[in-house]
């Protein structure tokens, strides 16, 4: 192949990268991607209890600044209900805890799911 007909095929990708670049053009470094992200300061709230990663600071912050207080921790029993509920669409058996790993591998889970993907396919 001759040189000229190579440069004809990479013309598509070349294109698509934004062109040629000539000399030494740079991108402008005022441009928003360019900019350094900033690391925002971790706001100080008043029930620093319920904080468990700088992200629930955030949270709780705009909660305090709304008036508004954060709902209990879920018990065990409810967090087994709702993990049952959202993978498998049915209520545990009485004295059942959640082994998320074993409602993963229940054939129940692949049936739930595989209704969302046929209603699609339909």
């Amino acid at each position: 192949m001759k040189p000229q007909h190579s440069l004809l095929l990479c013309f598509p990708f070349l294109m698509g990268m934004g062109g040629l670049v000539i000399g030494d053009e740079r991108a402008d470094e005022s441009w928003w991607s360019l900019q350094p992200i900033p690391r925002p300061e971790v706001p100080v709230v008043q029930n620093a209890g319920w904080i468990r990663n700088p992200i629930d600071a955030f949270v709780l912050a705009k909660l305090e600044e709304k008036g508004l207080q954060p709902t209990p921790e879920a018990s065990e029993g409810i967090i087994s209900r709702r993990l049952h509920f959202g993978l498998i669409g049915l209520p545990p058996e009485p004295g059942a805890t959640a082994d998320v790993d074993a409602l993963l591998a229940s054939s129940h889970y692949g049936e739930r799911w595989a209704r969302h993907w046929l209603d699609v396919a339909r």
